[in-house]
C-alpha cells in the first residue's frame, strides 16, 4: 500500500490530537510534546518502529514468555500487555521489564470488569449487560474511578476498555454480556461515564471494538466475523456509541478483526486492517485524533488470511498507532522498516503514530519509569470502598421483569406453602439460605444434567407446595453453551409453571428468557444477571420485601422490551415463626 497522502494526514492527526489532549492542561501537553520531541529524535528507526509494538507477557494462567526481554531490549518496543496471573508476579515482572528498553513502557491490560478479570485475588466488578440494568449510573462512573486507582497502583496505564459494541444480536458468541446493552443511546452513555472515570484516575481508556462488534454470529478470535450491514445502518447504531466517546474525550479506540463490506469490499479484509474504515471513517470523518489500537494481531481473525509480518504491516498502514500482541515481532519490525526504505510508506507516517504514543507516555506519567512498590499490595488492591461498590452495582441491577398482582414481595406468608426448586445445584446455596432466615420452605435441588427419574421425583416432592420459586444457578456468560442451562433445564421449569405458580429467578444473561417458549406462564419473573453468593441473598430479599429491587433489562428478551423493570419498595418485614405451635407468623420490623 502507497500511502500517498502521508502527510496530509500528519497535519489532520496534529490538529485532531489538539482535541483529543484537551482534558489536560496546555502546559502539560507542551511538555510532553517537547518530551516526545526530544525522544523521537533520539530513536532509529528501528526503534520508533518498536514503540508501535506491544507484546504479550504472558498466556492466561501460564509463566511469562522467555522471549519478552530480549525483545523488548533489542527493539525498543512500546509496551507490554499483562494476561491472567497474580498481582504481585505481575508487578515485580513489570519492574523488571521497566528497565529494559531505551524508553519506558506502556504497561497494559484488558481487565473489562475489573482486575479481577485477569488477576487472582483481585476485585471483579459486574459485568457491562449487568452494570445495563444500573438506573443510578453515576455508580458506573465511580467504578471506573475505582479501577483506575487500582491499575495505578500495579503500574498498568491503558485499560482495553469499555465495550461500546451495541450487543443487539442474542446469539453473539463473544459480546454478550460484555456489552452495556442493545440500544446505542444507553451504550454510549454508561460507556461513557466508565471512560470518564479511568481517565480521571490517569488510566487510559480504550472503547471497543469498532465499527461494532454487537451484531456478529462469529468469535474473531477462532475467525474472520462479516458484518453484512449498510453504511447508513452502521452510523445509525453501531458506530454512535463510538462517536459519543470520542466527542467526550476517550484517549484509544480498539478496532476490530471484522470484515466490513459496505466500507471495504475486499475478501478477508478485517476494519483493523482497512484505511477506509481507519482512515476516513473513525479519523477524518468521526474525527478521532487519539490512540487507534488494533485488536490482538495474534488472533484467527486475521492470522488465518495474512502472514505474521504482513499483518502487522497492513494494520500501520491502515491507520493504527499500537500495534497490539503480534505473533512474530521481529517479522512485523522487518515488514515496517523495508516499506519505508523502499517508500512504499512515507517516514510521516511513522512520526504520526510515535510522537502521539511518546506524547501519551508522559501525559500519563509513563515516562518517569516508576519502580511498584510490592509493600501491601494485596491490602491496597482490596479496599472495603471497592468491595461495598461492588456489591451496590450487583444489587442495583437486579430486574423485576414480570409481577402479577403485584406478587413480589411476597405479602402474605401465612397464605401461602411455597417450596423452592434450584436449577443447577446440589449443595446448599446462598439463595435458600436467605429465605430459611425469614420463613420455613422446603427446599429442592436439582443438577443442569439431571435425568428423567430425577425430576419426576423432584415433581413428587413438591406436591403440596401452593407455589414454587424456581432459581436457575451454576450458569456461564457464553450464548455459545447457552449459558450452562440445558434443554432438559427449560423443559422442565415450563412444565412446573404449568401446573402450579411460580416466580422464576435467572441467575444468568437476560437472554435465557428467549428459551421459554412462553415466559407469560410464570406469574413473577427476575433476572439477576450473575451467579454470586451476594446476589443471591439479595435477589431472595427483593422476593420476601427484604429489599428494593430498582433494575431494568438492559436488552430486549423473551418478549419484554429493553427499559422493563418494576421498582418494588423495601418493606423492612422479616418473617419468623411465633412459635412451635403457632400457625401464624410474627413481622418483625
Amino acid at each position: 500500500m502507497v500511502l500517498k497522502n502521508a502527510f496530509g494526514l500528519l497535519i489532520i492527526g496534529i490538529f485532531l490530537s489538539l482535541q483529543t489532549f484537551a482534558q489536560y492542561e496546555e502546559e502539560k501537553v507542551r511538555e510532553a510534546e517537547r518530551w516526545a520531541d526530544s525522544v523521537y529524535q533520539s530513536l532509529s528507526l528501528t526503534e520508533r518502529i518498536g514503540q508501535l509494538i506491544f507484546i504479550r507477557a504472558n498466556y492466561s494462567g501460564e509463566n511469562y514468555l522467555q522471549e519478552v526481554p530480549d525483545l523488548i531490549k533489542k527493539y525498543n518496543l512500546g509496551g507490554v500487555t499483562f494476561f491472567a496471573g497474580n498481582p504481585l508476579d505481575q508487578v515485580l515482572q513489570t519492574n523488571i521489564y521497566n528497565q529494559l528498553p531505551r524508553v519506558p513502557l506502556f504497561i497494559s491490560i484488558d481487565a473489562e470488569w475489573g482486575l479481577g478479570m485477569r488477576l487472582s485475588n483481585t476485585v471483579s466488578y459486574p459485568l457491562q449487560m449487568t452494570l445495563g440494568a444500573v438506573r443510578n449510573e453515576n455508580l458506573i462512573y465511580e467504578m471506573g474511578r475505582q479501577i483506575a486507582q487500582q491499575c495505578r497502583r500495579m503500574g498498568i496505564h491503558i485499560n482495553f476498555a469499555p465495550v461500546v459494541d451495541v450487543n443487539n444480536n442474542p446469539e453473539n458468541p463473544v459480546i454478550g454480556m460484555r456489552a452495556f446493552g442493545d440500544m446505542p443511546g444507553d451504550v454510549a452513555r454508561k460507556g461513557a461515564l466508565y471512560m470518564k472515570g479511568l481517565q480521571d484516575g490517569n488510566v487510559l481508556a480504550s472503547a471497543k471494538h469498532f465499527p461494532g462488534h454487537g451484531d456478529t454470529r462469529v468469535d474473531s478470535h477462532k475467525d474472520l466475523p462479516v458484518l453484512k450491514k449498510s453504511k447508513r445502518d452502521l452510523r445509525e447504531l453501531e458506530f454512535k456509541p463510538f462517536k459519543y466517546l470520542i466527542d467526550e474525550g476517550v484517549a484509544s479506540v480498539m478496532v476490530a478483526h471484522l470484515s466490513v463490506p459496505s466500507f471495504d469490499r475486499r475478501k478477508y479484509r478485517p476494519a483493523s486492517l482497512s484505511e477506509n474504515l481507519i482512515g476516513k471513517q473513525l479519523k477524518k470523518r468521526m474525527g478521532f485524533g487519539g490512540l487507534v489500537i488494533s485488536d490482538g494481531l495474534d488472533m484467527k481473525g486475521v492470522t488465518k488470511y495474512f502472514r505474521p509480518g504482513e499483518i502487522a504491516l497492513e494494520a500501520f498502514t491502515a491507520g493504527n498507532d499500537i500495534l497490539l500482541i503480534p505473533e512474530d515481532i521481529p517479522a512485523s519490525v522487518s515488514a515496517i522498516q523495508q516499506a519505508i526504505a523502499s517508500g512504499k510508506v512515507e517516514e510521516e507516517r511513522l512520526e504520526e503514530s510515535c510522537r502521539k504514543i511518546l506524547k501519551y507516555k508522559y501525559l500519563v506519567g509513563a515516562h518517569q519509569r516508576k519502580t511498584i512498590d510490592t509493600a501491601h499490595l494485596p491490602a491496597d488492591l482490596n479496599k472495603r470502598a471497592y468491595f461495598r461498590l461492588r456489591e451496590q452495582l450487583f444489587d442495583s441491577a437486579i430486574t423485576l421483569v414480570k409481577n402479577d398482582r403485584n406478587l413480589v414481595p411476597l405479602s402474605y406468608p401465612d397464605t401461602i406453602k411455597p417450596a423452592l426448586v434450584i436449577i443447577g445445584e446440589e449443595n446448599p446455596q446462598p439463595f435458600a439460605e436467605a429465605f430459611r432466615q425469614f420463613m420455613p420452605v422446603a427446599v429442592h435441588y436439582l443438577r443442569h444434567d439431571a435425568d428423567i427419574n430425577a425430576r419426576q421425583q423432584l415433581f413428587s416432592e413438591i406436591e403440596e407446595a401452593n407455589m414454587l420459586i424456581v432459581a436457575l444457578v451454576n450458569t456461564n456468560i457464553s450464548a455459545a453453551r447457552n449459558y450452562g442451562i440445558t434443554d432438559g433445564d427449560i423443559q422442565f421449569v415450563e412444565f412446573l409453571a404449568r401446573q402450579k405458580p411460580v416466580i422464576l429467578d435467572v441467575f444468568a444473561s437476560p437472554y435465557v428468557l428467549d428459551f421459554f417458549s412462553d415466559a407469560g406462564i410464570f406469574h413473577a419473573i427476575l433476572v439477576s444477571y450473575q451467579d454470586k453468593p451476594g446476589i443471591q441473598r439479595k435477589s431472595a430479599g427483593i422476593i420476601l420485601g427484604m429489599d428494593a429491587s430498582s433494575g431494568k433489562l438492559p436488552v430486549s428478551a423473551g418478549g419484554f422490551t429493553t427499559g422493563t423493570g418494576w421498582s418494588t419498595p423495601k418493606t423492612r418485614l422479616s418473617y419468623a415463626m411465633s412459635n412451635p405451635c403457632s400457625k401464624g407468623w410474627i413481622y418483625l420490623l
